[in-house]
């Protein structure tokens, strides 16, 4: 009897607390805690969940410029993530298809999503868009007591170092502060040199045409639309060694969607006359690499999702 309670209690405990503190934000409505530093840094893992237990009836999947830029409120769901690729996007796409009753999603696609030195990133599981993935996960996230402190950490520790009021919402989406001229300068330079190691290979498309075939098998309406490219950004994918794949990696899109009767819009050269960030963020840019929330409304307009 008292192994049982030595064992039981100290587990209903931990169980308690992971569920009040919530590391994930994937159980309370709102968080213990805006800026959950679990969240940051455990995207992949966290919204796999979230998005099981929001069940919202549209679904935007992209990099982390959809999480940024799309602030959408009831029957939405933001799945932006960092640094989204398509093999990863296509797991989460079986995912959301096991795991939910979608009837809409916007996948948003970038350049270097087709990288083939790196098709999946640190922290995305092999096993995503499987029913013991699901299960598996929750587990870790009922019983995880390290992200249980994590979040103790950010809420009485680290809250003053947090940017205004940055933070994650109950519909994935998060809030983005004011960038300095000097901050958006370092995040350029920091793109650029990330983006130099990648090596664009148009066959990874391949994946997409499999993406569509999902949805529409699960008639499960798909929106796709190419980002909006800070002229600065697209100088650099011009200028690069992947420069001769970026038109043929925008025209087979196009033929992709063109030819299995999937919406399609390219934003490339939406904001083409954009000014410099010579004043750091903008109504239009939050930095060079993402783009406003009220330029996610006006994709989320044309393409017809939102009136």
């Amino acid at each position: 009897m008292v192994l049982w309670v030595l064992f039981f209690v100290p587990l209903i405990i931990i169980i308690g607390l992971n569920l009040w503190v919530d590391p994930y934000f994937i159980f309370r409505k709102s968080p213990f805690e805006p800026r959950l530093m679990s969240i940051d840094h455990h995207q992949r893992f966290a919204k796999s969940l979230q998005v099981i237990t929001r069940q919202p009836h549209t679904i935007l999947l992209g990099s982390s410029r959809v999480y940024r830029g799309f602030d959408v409120g009831n029957d939405f769901y933001n799945m932006g993530i960092s640094s989204l690729t398509l093999t990863e996007a296509a797991s989460y796409i079986d995912h959301i298809l096991l795991f939910t009753s979608v009837h809409t999603i916007v996948l948003g696609l970038d350049f270097w999503m087709c990288d083939k030195i790196t098709p999946t990133l640190a922290g995305w599981d092999k096993n995503t868009g499987t029913l013991s993935y699901g299960i598996q996960s929750f587990l870790n996230a009922l019983f995880n007591t390290e992200k249980m402190f994590e979040a103790f950490k950010t809420h009485f520790i680290d809250k003053k170092k947090i940017l205004g009021n940055e933070g994650w919402t109950y519909e994935g989406f998060f809030r983005t502060g004011t960038r300095s001229k000097n901050e958006t300068q370092q995040m350029l330079r920091s793109y650029e040199k990330g983006f130099l190691k990648t090596k664009i290979n148009l066959k990874m498309l391949d994946i997409l045409e499999e993406i569509i075939q999902r949805c529409q098998t699960k008639g499960v309406k798909l929106y796709i639309y190419i980002s909006p490219l800070h002229p600065e950004i697209k100088a650099i994918y011009k200028q690069s060694h992947n420069a001769s794949y970026f038109d043929p990696w925008r025209e087979k899109i196009y033929q992709i969607c063109s030819n299995s009767n999937i919406q399609f819009y390219d934003f490339s050269d939406f904001l083409r006359d954009s000014p410099p960030l010579s004043n750091g963020s903008n109504e239009f840019w939050l930095d060079h690499s993402h783009f406003s929330p009220k330029v996610g409304t006006i994709i989320l307009q044309t393409l017809g999702v939102i009136g």
